[in-house]
């Protein structure tokens, strides 16, 4: 038990071992640890041994440790089933009716322990202990990698669309999961079981009459691709190939070898058995170019029919693409656009026109509202009496201009100070002209 964490652990298993109390609000806590660890240990027992159905007195053998039981395996099987981890295997063969391949002894298995776990005076405990039941969380597992599987295989690839029969599915699950599908007694129902999950899972369909399953295109809820007329016509289409396929090749055989003993026989100088041998080889060559008239027939019904199928697909898908870009371009027309592009017109003429009345108002600012005939003639009387205001400009700056400063400072100290104020303030008025 390697797989079952604390499994050597004395004090831990006798904890485990012991039964449930008579009610979860005791110890919510333990009552919930104890059951989670035994949840997981079924599961990943069954997932091991490949044991996909279960029952109380086959656990409580497997389990079994230092000559003692799990004595809480009824209520940790009661909860399971409760919470839907653990299903009646019995229930899984109410969908009965086109399992006849391998219903029989799955139908007998579960009539012989409802027999014993009824009859013989058992109580209800001991009934319990034979009940059959089905580990969920393995079985949706393994009937999702059993189709991943048949999906990758060249039995899928070389099948008349997707569609396989049973015996070939059995041979194969054996081949790819032995795990689950192998020969050995307590699994000779699993395979019966889940294909019975798949149905419901929806990964493939059944079709009674001919004993043989679809998977779906695709995994979806909306359920798996049904068997049609169509493809019935098909698969028998194709059955019908390969059966003559394998009338070609025995009738090749049978041919070469007459061929054979026929040259023998005349070496041996039997010329009558020789030719009696030449003319049966003539028949089974008639036989033999039927078969493969027919046989291009069929291959060219079934390209006809591939050929339609791709069509199909083609067809829905531009009719997929173009329900998208209907869907995209909803809320756009012809004049949506127009009215949307006469919109931006008539934004960028507004925003040109806000340019220009910027423009307009920077010119005049610049401007500063100065008359250009007035400056003009201002500059002409500027040129008339250029002359005479040079000369009395440079005037000011001669030796005896410059001297009369210094005379004048020394006749200020005989001027009254009235007199003083009134010459400096005519002196202020002659130099802001000059400048």
């Amino acid at each position: 038990m390697d797989f079952i964490p604390d499994w050597d652990d004395d004090e831990r298993m006798g904890f485990l071992f012991s039964f449930f109390p008579p009610s979860r609000n005791a110890n919510p806590s333990h009552w919930d640890a104890k059951l989670a660890f035994w949840t997981e240990a079924i599961e990943a027992w069954s997932d091991r041994t490949g044991n996909l159905v279960v029952s109380r007195r086959k656990l409580e053998q497997t389990f079994r440790r230092k000559r003692s039981t799990p004595a809480c395996l009824a209520t940790v099987l009661d909860e399971m089933k409760k919470s839907g981890k653990l299903r009646e295997k019995s229930s899984f063969l109410r969908r009965r009716g086109w399992l006849s391949w391998g219903y029989d002894y799955v139908a007998q298995t579960v009539r012989w322990v409802t027999k014993r776990a009824s009859g013989g005076g058992q109580d209800k405990f001991s009934a319990d202990a034979e009940q059959q039941l089905v580990v969920r969380s393995v079985i949706k597992a393994v009937a999702v990698d059993l189709a991943r599987h048949v999906r990758e295989s060249a039995l899928y690839r070389e099948s008349a669309r997707g569609m396989i029969s049973l015996d070939d599915l059995k041979r194969f699950a054996e081949e790819s999961c032995p795990r689950f599908f192998s020969t050995v007694q307590e699994h000779s129902d699993n395979l019966a079981l889940v294909i019975l999950e798949m149905t419901e899972a929806n990964l493939l369909v059944v079709h009674e009459e001919l004993s043989v399953v679809k998977l779906s295109e695709e995994a979806t809820d909306k359920g798996s691709s049904a068997i049609t007329e169509t493809d019935v016509a098909v698969y028998r289409l194709w059955l019908t190939e390969r059966k003559l396929q394998a009338d070609i090749g025995r009738l090749t055989q049978k041919m070469t070898w007459l061929k054979s003993r026929a040259k023998g026989l005349l070496s041996e100088k039997r010329r009558g058995e020789a030719l009696g041998l030449l003319r049966r080889s003539k028949q089974l060559e008639r036989m033999l170019s039927q078969c493969e008239a027919h046989q291009t027939t069929i291959q060219l019904q079934l390209d006809k029919f591939e050929g339609i199928a791709t069509n199909k697909m083609i067809v829905d898908t531009f009719s997929a693409s173009s329900a998208a870009l209907k869907k995209e371009l909803s809320g756009l027309s012809v004049k949506k656009i127009e009215d949307v592009l006469e919109g931006v017109e008539e934004a960028l003429a507004e925003c040109n026109e806000i340019n220009e009345a910027f423009t307009a108002a920077n010119e005049r600012i610049a401007d500063d509202s100065f008359d250009i005939d007035e400056l003009e003639a201002e500059l002409s009387r500027l040129t008339v009496s250029g002359p005479k205001q040079e000369s009395e400009e440079a005037a000011l700056f001669t030796p005896a201009a410059a001297a009369a400063p210094k005379k004048a400072v020394q006749e200020d100290e005989d001027v009254s100070p009235e007199k003083k104020e009134t010459a400096k303030r005519s002196t202020e008025r002659t130099r802001a002209e000059l400048a």
